[in-house]
């Protein structure tokens, strides 16, 4: 990426960026040594040039009765960037108050490949209910997205206290390391078997307000719903299919 575009990108127009660019490689100038460094014209620096002094990327000094400009050093961007982010800190609660008030709507969003399925699994590690309902594909969840991140799922969902219910296909075998009944307990997993010809194509993942619907490897996408109603519905199925499951 070109330094440019990169002023640009960090706040700067295009003229601003132009012009910073040429004072630094000048040092300090006057006004016409800059336009011509940065190809702009000379009056338009002044419509500018207080903007770039107010970040502190310029500042002037007079010598031998004419103004002179001169650039700071580029260290000068991160402290842009800190001074943005607290800003951004110290108003998040006002943004997260107008999320919350239209939180009631539904929000449905599609996932596509391995990387979004992940992310999906990571949001759940940020639930706040202490119940995860999931139910798993004859392939399982850990084929799709691997047996390691899975057994940091495990982890993370122990670790917050989170208790799981797992209802597996007949004939399904756990790969992860967590897979024994005395490590089911440890880690506050449940399982129970699906009846022996039930036969579930998608992945179904359950708490707080959403669900989670992972369709076949082979399919490669998904669908995640946050909605109350929904995960209520969702939740009676589940356990409708709790209830006629086997407990391991």
């Amino acid at each position: 990426m070109q330094t440019e575009e990169i002023l640009i990108q960090l706040g700067l127009t295009k003229l601003e960026a132009k012009a910073y660019l040429a004072l630094l490689s000048l040092g300090s100038a006057t006004a016409l040594p800059i336009a011509r460094k940065a190809k702009i014209k000379r009056t338009s620096i002044y419509n500018f040039i207080d903007h770039l002094i107010d970040m502190g990327l310029v500042s002037k000094t007079t010598r031998n009765s004419r103004t002179v400009f001169v650039a700071e050093p580029p260290e000068r961007l991160e402290s842009i960037l800190e001074e943005k982010k607290e800003i951004l800190d110290k108003n998040l609660a006002s943004f997260k108050s107008l999320f919350a008030e239209s939180a009631e709507a539904p929000i449905f969003r599609y996932i596509r490949g391995v990387a979004a399925v992940k992310e999906f699994y990571k949001d759940s590690l940020k639930m706040k209910g202490k119940t995860l309902r999931v139910i798993t594909t004859k392939e399982a969840t850990m084929a799709y997205i691997g047996i390691p991140f899975t057994n940091r799922l495990i982890e993370g969902y122990a670790k917050n206290g989170v208790k799981e219910m797992i209802l597996r296909h007949y004939g399904q075998k756990a790969l992860h390391k967590y897979s024994s009944t005395e490590d089911a307990k440890k880690t506050l997993r449940e399982v129970h078997i699906l009846p022996q010809g039930v036969d579930l194509k998608f992945s179904l993942v359950i708490y707080d307000d959403t669900v989670g619907l992972i369709a076949p490897i082979q399919e490669n996408y998904g669908f995640v719903i946050q909605s109350q109603s929904f995960a209520h519905l969702m939740t009676v199925f589940f356990d409708q299919m709790w209830q006629i499951s086997k407990a391991v």
